[in-house]
């Protein structure tokens, strides 16, 4: 047993001996690390979510063996990763040391997954010594989901009359108290503000939000774009032509002369419900019928005319009709005045109106 006790006290009086006291100090003051560095760094986590609101504290520390004339660090992080925006930064931050030799910084999550390193950086004897970490940034998988996509979204005519609902619903997200952003662009609005091109809805407490779109009469392309914290969505949707149910066409005068003449024609398209779009191609033609044979018999201005946004209760189109030079009408028989369109099935609809060749 003495023999066993002499043999201890050997062993710890040789590590002591070999222990030197500075580098025990380093061990203890420098965020644990056992190395010999001039600076250490190290993170309060390994890993923060790319939701660009998450932080992470950096911590570093320099050991009693390093420079004392070394008081401040640089923290610096890739600009994809995040920011030091809490600290009046941007990707990079430059922090005094404190008495501890100890400096701290809050870093912000971008809004990008990966692996970024960040590093500190301290300048010491004309050189620059460095220490890194690796942040891993990570996304939560959700889902924002349109429930009726296949429904009634998927035929929309640009008739100014139709509303169109959207119900939406967010998976996998963290929803309390949050609302999601909605943005439109192309040819349709907010039913509740028809004014605005972005609106923010609260989510129910299953994820869901409803709101409407109402029409207006211009077809093309339109899309949504649907933002809730770091997800988003976007949609885009074909606003179909609203063409007419039947065509009027009405005069300026009830009758025309034989030769010489032009006449004022208004065109009006008439759909129910709602209206006919805007830029629909109008087919023009002026003709006499004889023996089952047609005849044109003057022209058109302008000659290819498309509908407009009207007024309710005036014309979708407008034209003047002017006989061709040297030609004579037959009295015994009426002008005839077609307008048709062809939709986008190949549907055709045609107005005729008849009017009377008097001397």
């Amino acid at each position: 047993m003495k023999i066993l006790k002499f043999y201890l006290i050997i062993l710890i009086s040789f590590f002591l001996s070999n222990c030197d006291e500075s580098e025990m100090e380093y061990s203890l003051n420098c965020c644990g690390d056992i190395e010999k560095k001039i600076i250490c760094l190290v993170a309060s986590e390994d890993s923060v979510i790319a939701d660009g609101i998450s932080t992470v504290t950096l911590r570093a520390c320099i050991p009693n063996i390093a420079d004392s004339e070394i008081t401040t660090v640089k923290f610096e992080a890739p600009e994809d990763a995040g920011s030091f925006v809490s600290e009046g930064g941007t990707n990079q931050v430059t922090k005094s040391f404190d008495l501890t030799r100890t400096a701290t910084a809050v870093f912000t999550s971008g809004r990008k997954k990966g692996t970024y390193t960040i590093t500190a950086t301290v300048e010491a004897d004309g050189k620059s010594y460095t220490d890194e970490i690796n942040l891993v940034e990570t996304v939560i998988q959700g889902d924002i989901i349109i429930l009726n996509e296949d429904e009634a979204l998927a035929g929309m005519v640009a008739d100014s009359h139709s509303v169109y609902n959207w119900h939406v619903l967010i998976e996998g997200i963290d929803i309390e108290g949050k609302s999601i952003d909605i943005t439109r662009t192309g040819p349709f609005k907010f039913s509740h503000d028809p004014s605005e091109n972005e609106i923010s809805l609260p989510l129910d407490e299953q994820g869901r939000v409803s709101f409407s779109m109402n029409s207006t009469r211009v077809a093309g392309q339109a899309e949504l774009h649907f933002t809730l914290d770091n997800f988003t969505l976007s949609k885009h949707y074909d606003i179909f032509r609203a063409y007419p149910n039947e065509i009027n066409i009405i005069p300026g005068d009830q009758t025309i002369k034989p030769e010489n003449d032009s006449i004022h024609l208004d065109i009006f398209m008439i759909r129910d419900p709602g209206y006919v779009s805007a830029g629909i191609d109008l087919s023009l033609r002026a003709f006499q019928v004889f023996n089952d044979d047609t005849i044109d018999v003057g022209e058109f201005i302008p000659p290819f005319p498309v509908t407009v946004i009207n007024e309710v209760n005036s014309p979708n189109g407008s034209v003047l009709f002017r006989l061709f030079p040297d030609y004579e009408l037959d009295t015994l028989q009426p002008l005839i005045i077609s307008c048709s369109i062809v939709t986008e099935n190949g549907v055709s609809v045609v107005g005729n109106k008849a009017i009377p060749v008097v001397e």
